[in-house]
């Protein structure tokens, strides 16, 4: 191939080719993968559950054949152990029970509440099952465990586990693996899918007492559909590239020959032989591209006559340019000398009044309008009133011009519109997502390409002036409520304090006289009556000082308060 474009052809098209093709042979088989596993990882879980449902059916298999048994002892032969055990756990009678060992008296009453029960003798795992009689007696069975869980016999791979007490055991008498072992005892999980422990997919679900019951599958066997699928693609990936890049070499020595010869008659009329034209003898892209390469040549001569002409019209496009750019930032300058002298006011009227003001004035605008949003109060109409509040300059129109206000709203973007020579620009008040007004200004001049995105910068800072003096506002009404409450409370408290102390100091002189019977002498119980009204009333008004004290952060009676209640009451018990 000659020159460097048959190979960077050649190049670009095997990394578009190849490339695109190994990201989704890579995204295939990864799929399929994830896809096999979380198949294969339901498939492991409904096992589970039915061997666990199976073991269900088969301890009510049991448990019928058990009552059966201790109700016609005779009647039914059995290979099992079998005991009718009294209330208090001790056996009274079994049957193939020989060498067979029972459960504890307390783990037998237990029986009688579960039903069924998982235990461990060595190696070998039981399960216990449990039947009331009519006369309060209960009959126990005891059954293995590898007879009521029956792993699946169709599903060779999977394996079932129990467990039970910290210790993994299996139910069909093989090695436990490790892994699951490891997996389960660190993270025992009931009811949940434990998910993939390499390289195991692990499945827990509960059964009885606290036990587990576990389906492992080895990912081995699980995904050896997958690793098929994964070479077939890639020795397809392989033939294909192969394929392609014989037929790209092919095609692009095709394409790149005329484009060399283009090349070279290019290189001539560069070097001012502004005569010569390149072949023209393919009627194909590349036909197309010599005729107009021999266009562009023809027009090349014209372009170096008017020249001159063309490089005015780019001057004058420059210029454009650079006064749109001057526009431009003039306008965020004044932006933000507005910002700063209506960001000052603390007050969201004076804002909206300094803002269109400002505006008016130093853009130099036909008319500024402000609309903000405002929240009813009355609950039969919630929705928020839109209404002007700001206005300054010679409106025009008002009508257009509160139309446009709506729209703004409703659309919650910059619009613009043209009304008898004049234009008018809407520029919503967003804060975040919260639209709190619209300003709209009217201008004698036509607005220039990036107006509404300039004078938007401006509505921002409007926006930010007009939420900051309403939160002012709002912060300084609260204050005032605040000190209005803080009045009332104060005057409140001085009342009660005159009031209650005023009751309290009577009652104290009172009992005190009756004390020196100055009206006559006194029993004795009168003399112990009065001595606990005296006390508890000195008590009571020691409080209220105290509790004065407290509400003026003064003092702490917090001691004070608990303890002389407490010995008031004592005193009067003991009166």
């Amino acid at each position: 191939m000659r020159g460097g474009l048959g190979r960077t052809l050649l190049t670009t098209f095997l990394v578009l080719t190849i490339g695109p093709l190994s990201l989704v042979s890579f995204y295939a088989i990864t799929r399929t993968r994830q896809e096999i596993e979380q198949l294969s990882l339901e498939n492991l879980h409904a096992v589970v559950l039915a061997v666990r449902s199976e073991a269900g059916r088969s301890v009510e298999l049991h448990r019928t054949l058990l009552l059966h048994w201790a109700l016609a002892p005779d009647g039914i032969p059995t290979a099992r152990a079998y005991w009718i055990v009294d209330p208090d756990g001790q056996p009274v009678a079994s049957t193939g029970a020989e060498g067979e060992r029972l459960l504890p008296p307390d783990e037998v009453r237990a029986l009688r509440w579960e039903q069924v029960r998982l235990g461990r003798e060595g190696e070998q795992l039981y399960v216990w099952i449990g039947a009331s009689l009519p006369d309060g007696r209960l009959a126990v069975a005891k059954v293995p465990a590898e007879e009521v869980f029956r792993p699946p016999a169709d599903l060779p791979t999977v394996s079932t586990f129990l467990l039970l007490n910290g210790a993994v055991v299996s139910l069909a008498g093989e090695q436990v693996p490790e892994e699951v072992a490891a997996a389960l005892l660190r993270a025992p999980v009931g009811g949940q899918i434990v998910g993939r422990q390499t390289p195991w997919m692990i499945v827990a679900v509960p059964a009885w007492n606290g036990a587990v019951l576990v389906g492992a599958q080895a990912l081995e066997s699980v995904l050896a559909t997958s690793d098929s699928l994964a070479g077939a693609l890639i020795a397809a990936m392989l033939t294909v590239a192969l394929l392609t890049t014989v037929a790209a070499a092919i095609m692009i020595r095709r394409i790149t020959r005329p484009v060399f010869e283009l090349t070279r008659t290019a290189v001539l009329i560069s070097q001012g032989d502004l005569d010569r034209r390149a072949a023209v003898n393919r009627t194909d892209e590349l036909g197309i591209l010599a005729f107009a390469f021999n266009t562009m040549a023809e027009r090349l001569q014209d372009l170096l006559q008017t020249l001159e002409h063309r490089v005015e019209e780019r001057t004058e496009q420059l210029a454009r340019a650079n006064r749109l750019l001057e526009r431009r930032a003039r306008y965020l300058e004044l932006s933000a000398e507005i910002g700063r002298e209506i960001g000052r006011l603390s007050s969201s009227q004076e804002v909206v009044a300094q803002a269109v003001r400002l505006i008016q004035a130093r853009f130099g605008f036909d008319s500024v309008h402000l609309w903000l949003f405002r929240r009813q109060v009355d609950s039969t109409r919630p929705e928020p009133v839109f209404e002007e509040r700001g206005r300054a300059g010679h409106p025009v129109n008002p009508e257009a011009v509160a139309q446009l206000a709506r729209e703004s709203a409703q659309q919650g973007a910059p619009l613009w519109r043209e009304w008898n020579g004049r234009t008018g620009m809407a520029l919503p008040l967003r804060l975040g997502s919260q639209l709190i007004g619209v300003l709209v200004v009217v201008s004698s001049e036509p607005s220039a390409e990036g107006d509404l995105q300039t004078l938007q910068v401006l509505a921002d800072h409007l926006t930010v002036a007009v939420e900051n003096a309403r939160a002012g506002e709002m912060e300084r009404a609260a204050l005032e409520k605040l000190q209005q409450l803080e009045r009332r409370r104060s005057a409140f408290l001085g009342r009660m304090s005159h009031e209650l102390s005023t009751a309290l100091n009577s009652i104290i002189g009172f009992s005190t006289l009756m004390l020196k019977e100055v009206e006559g002498p006194l029993t004795e119980n009168q003399r112990s009556d009065l001595t606990y009204i005296n006390r508890n009333g000195q008590h009571l008004l020691a409080l209220l000082d105290s509790m004065l004290e407290l509400v003026d952060g003064q003092a702490d009676p917090a001691e004070e308060t608990t303890v002389a209640p407490t010995m008031a009451v004592q005193e009067h018990t003991e009166l």
